[in-house]
């Protein structure tokens, strides 16, 4: 087993998607430091040291680094994060992805762009901030298209339109705008294929490692995934040698990258990227399909570390994911128990759960208001998709009809805490 004894790592978010990539940390035998603005997030309650900051401020988790002397940084299934882990890598001289290319890939504008600019397979697309000066050009796209925030995640704020309609345009764009940091809208028309998604990790330039996954969608907001993939051996390479070229025209060489492509006869077409491992539990499926521990060479490459990995098996063990939901809004009286799910889905053997009996839980409209996942085993993808119908059946979250309230945010911040003062003296 790898002994990182003693080695200092920041991890951004405390999340429940971040907590297995801390506690891998944690047994590796890192001290762990967790970055997140909600002081009771789940990896706060086991890290080293919880610093209460948003992990958007750069210059505040760059001076805690300081404060803390890391030895490396990084992030589980973050996309808001990356841009800070690549800035504070870059200020410190820690091995991570450069800062251009992560603002490149996290930021959909900008990857639109450098995807024309290179030659790469991508749809026609426009960009702005005001509907109304972009009327024209929205026009001159082929139906349908697709309204998104530029700099968002989590299939927050996504419209699909058939057919040009100002009025209701106008509607989708400035939802899109509330979700995007930066105030700007990507409107692009859809790509036609398979939609696949996953993780892989970058080697001294090369793909070292890929698993492709199968998705399941509501809409445009992912349900679930499943490995092996819906993709015959053919597209998988195909979809390798496109991801490849595209990490290397951003010059992006070493690390982990989470994915969604579509893939057709006639092309494949990355539609998002970033330098991250995955959400919706696709590092634990991975490693349970195959046996490679994603969250582990992440952890290694943050600690400049070698990174290598074993030829893959020819065969995978079939799994799956299923995010949990609401279909309203509301308080949640109950959760029903791992012994209660697995009386219908006998492979079940994790399942989590990020909200508690009395806690209001909303409708499930973007990745945001999930309510945790289950992962279970099963003996082929349609043997997947007959469990997660079972469970959109079956797995029932009665609410109560109290309207959903946003909780205010815990204030505690890094840049006032106590604890910044008693670190510095």
């Amino acid at each position: 087993m790898t002994d990182l004894n003693g080695k200092r790592l920041m991890v951004l978010g405390a999340g429940p998607f971040q907590l297995s990539g801390i506690r891998r940390a944690m047994d590796l035998g890192c001290w762990v430091a967790t970055v997140d603005n909600l002081p009771d997030n789940y990896g706060h309650k086991i890290s080293h040291q919880r610093i209460h900051c948003s992990t958007l401020d750069r210059e505040c988790v760059l001076e805690a680094a300081r404060v803390f002397g890391i030895d490396g940084i990084c992030t589980f299934s973050s996309d808001v994060a990356t841009t800070t882990v690549a800035y504070v890598c870059g200020r410190l001289n820690l091995a991570g992805a450069p800062l251009d290319s992560t603002e490149t890939m996290v930021a959909k504008d900008r990857f639109r762009a450098f995807q024309k600019r290179h030659g790469l397979n991508h749809p026609a697309f426009v960009v702005g901030e005001e509907f109304p000066e972009l009327v024209s050009k929205v026009k001159a796209l082929e139906y349908p298209v697709m309204f998104k925030p530029c700099d968002s995640s989590g299939s927050r704020g996504i419209t699909r339109f058939d057919a040009f309609c100002f009025e209701k345009m106008v509607t989708a764009f400035d939802q899109s705008r509330g979700f995007s940091r930066s105030g700007r809208v990507l409107i692009e028309e859809c790509v036609d294929g398979v939609e696949v998604g996953g993780d892989g990790f970058l080697v001294d330039g090369a793909v070292a490692f890929l698993s492709i996954t199968h998705k399941r969608l509501d809409g445009f907001v992912p349900k679930g995934h499943c490995l092996p993939p819906s993709i015959d051996e053919t597209d998988q390479e195909r979809v390798r040698e496109t991801l490849g070229r595209c990490c290397r025209a951003l010059s992006y060489t070493d690390g982990p990258f989470n994915f969604d492509v579509i893939v057709s006869p006639e092309s494949v077409t990355v539609i998002e990227m970033g330098p991250r491992t995955g959400g919706n539990g696709i590092p634990a499926l991975i490693r349970r399909a195959t046996g490679m521990d994603l969250e582990e060479a992440c952890i290694l490459r943050a600690l400049g570390r070698e990174v290598t990995f074993p030829e893959p098996p020819k065969s995978l063990r079939s799994c799956g994911s299923y995010i949990i939901g609401s279909k309203a809004a509301g308080v949640l009286p109950r959760v029903p128990s791992h012994e209660e799910i697995q009386e219908f889905v006998p492979g079940l053997y994790e399942s989590f759960f990020t909200v508690r009996p009395g806690e209001m839980a909303p409708k499930f409209e973007h990745g945001g208001h999930m309510l945790g996942w289950l992962l279970f085993d099963c003996d082929s993808p349609q043997a997947y998709e007959k469990t997660a119908r079972a469970l959109d059946e079956r797995l029932k979250l009665e609410v109560s009809e109290q309207p959903f309230g946003i909780l205010p945010e815990n204030p505690t911040d890094w840049s006032t805490s106590p604890a910044r003062e008693q670190a510095k003296r």
